[in-house]
């Protein structure tokens, strides 16, 4: 019986480089949720459904109200 050594392979430094910006990359990533609407803002600009601008302003505005609404929240909370 023949017995073949298979390599594997070994993450050297620039592998945990690799898996660490990978960390950061998820880290900065909105939730599922939101990702999946700003993808499908961007879908529709892509096939010309809605106009870049518009769509651009329809994400930023999302992202300023959530952002307000988040602060607001917390204010009352400490308030509270």
């Amino acid at each position: 019986m023949h017995r073949f050594e298979v390599p594997t392979p070994r993450i050297g430094q620039a592998g945990h480089q690799v898996v660490d910006a990978g960390k950061a990359v998820a880290s900065s990533l909105p939730p599922p949720g939101r990702l999946a609407y700003y993808t499908g803002l961007g879908a529709l600009a892509a096939f010309g459904v809605v106009d870049w601008p518009v769509a651009a302003a329809i994400g930023v505005g999302v992202a300023v109200a959530r952002r307000a609404t988040g602060r607001q929240r917390a204010g009352q909370s400490r308030t509270t």
